[in-house]
């Protein structure tokens, strides 16, 4: 016996079509057999009196518009919109055009699926899971919100991976040391290159961590294309800093390149050792004052600004073997550099020496900005904790629309995009 055929509209006002489907519970895709399903009058409740039904099995109720049939076509327009949103970004086109919804739909629907992403307890546990990593780049853009300037920082892995951020007010050393020791708190042992730019708050938070480490600068100003390797090395109660000064390419090919080498040291204060010591005596005023003005005589005419480590800088000479990944020192150039540039090819062998995996974020996530809506601090620190989470774990976004019940319009108007 052939299946009764029923008709149904799909759309919605003016915008629909006619079609004949086969009735069928919406409790199928459960396990519900669905073999027999008897009509079970009209509903004079409703405008238009549609037919009712009823599953003999289940006895779940319903009218043919909200059959399995169209449980079934949720399920493609649930993949349609995880292939739209898996990466993290959101199209308002795209959604508009695969739920056939108003910008103001797409809207409500966006900030559900980005509020049960970003406070999802999963969320939180993918962000404390372990990961590996050998280096950590940091780079930061600015987002204006409510008329005020705020910074969102990335922390990456040589492999592209997320390892930590967040949106804050100032980019201070203190908050990148709080960010830095997060992603490491993923990594079991601390990282042992941190690669940035050449902002000085990230020199500060490089020496700050207070323990031997690779610091790699990209310089972004005239001329361009120049790295400076901070080889930072804890002695006692100083820092004492190599500052190794090259170029970003010359890791792509054999080549021979000049380095120009030069050194620092900064002291170790202990907390609440700073000032004269217990007991000692001011100087006479005159003696402080004659030390004034000679002071001001050194100073005056003087550079203003950071002071230039490679004023007393030395020129070394190095050549590098590609095929066997090895540094000579030509011309009596420091061996110890060596073992310093060698910690590079790792993470940049074959590529120039750069802070590019962050910036490659920055691009999508300006996407973000032409969300609809009115967007708060709040609803920004969800969006991007969303896009982030999405981006590293989209499972969990699969998971989310899955269990996504789509209202009787959106579900009509998208089935009518799909069977049309």
């Amino acid at each position: 016996m052939e299946p009764e055929l029923i008709p149904v509209q799909v759309g919605w006002q003016d915008n629909f079509s006619t079609f004949f489907i086969e009735l069928i519970c919406p409790n199928e895709p459960k396990g519900c057999p669905s073999e027999i399903v008897i009509k079970h009058g009209h509903d004079t409740s409703v405008k238009g009196r549609p037919q009712h039904y009823e599953c003999k099995h289940c006895r779940r109720h319903f009218y043919p518009h909200t059959s399995g049939f169209f449980s079934q076509l949720e399920e493609s327009i649930n993949e349609r919109l995880f292939s739209a949103l898996k990466d993290g970004s959101i199209d308002t086109s795209l959604l508009g055009e695969i739920s056939g919804s108003s910008p103001g739909t797409v809207s409500s629907l966006i900030r559900y699926v980005i509020e049960k992403v970003a406070n999802h307890p999963k969320t939180e546990l993918f962000w404390k899971s372990p990961t590996t990593a050998q280096a950590i780049f940091i780079d930061e853009t600015w987002i204006n919100i409510s008329k005020k300037t705020w910074y969102l920082i990335v922390l990456l892995s040589e492999k592209g991976s997320v390892l930590a951020f967040e949106l804050v007010k100032h980019r201070t050393s203190n908050k990148i040391i709080e960010l830095i020791k997060r992603a490491e708190s993923r990594l079991g042992d601390p990282a042992r290159m941190l690669i940035t730019d050449d902002f000085s708050t990230y020199k500060g938070a490089a020496t700050g961590l207070k323990r031997d480490l690779v610091h790699v600068r990209h310089i972004h100003k005239p001329p361009y294309g120049r790295v400076i390797i901070d080889l930072i090395e804890i002695k006692k109660k100083e820092i004492l800093t190599t500052h190794i000064a090259t170029i970003n390419d010359v890791l792509l090919e054999t080549n021979t390149f000049i380095v120009r080498i030069s050194k620092s040291v900064k002291k170790i204060y202990e907390k609440g050792k700073k000032g004269r010591k217990k007991g000692g005596k001011n100087r006479p005023r005159d003696v402080i004052e004659r030390e004034k003005r000679q002071n001001a005589k050194k100073k005056k005419g003087a550079k203003r600004g950071p002071k230039d480590p490679y004023k007393n800088g030395t020129t070394h000479v190095y050549h590098y073997n590609k095929k066997e990944g090895l540094f000579h020192p030509k011309y009596g150039s420091d061996e110890k550099v060596v073992a310093c540039l060698k910690e590079l090819l790792p993470v940049f062998k074959n590529k120039h020496v750069t802070t590019n995996p962050v910036e490659n974020i920055f691009s999508v996530i300006n996407k973000l900005i032409d969300f609809r809506g009115k967007r708060d601090l709040n609803f920004w620190r969800l969006l991007i904790r969303y896009f982030f989470t999405v981006r590293e774990y989209p499972l969990l976004l699969r998971e989310i629309l899955d269990a996504l019940e789509l209202s009787p319009q959106v579900r009509h108007k998208a089935s009518l995009r799909i069977i049309s």
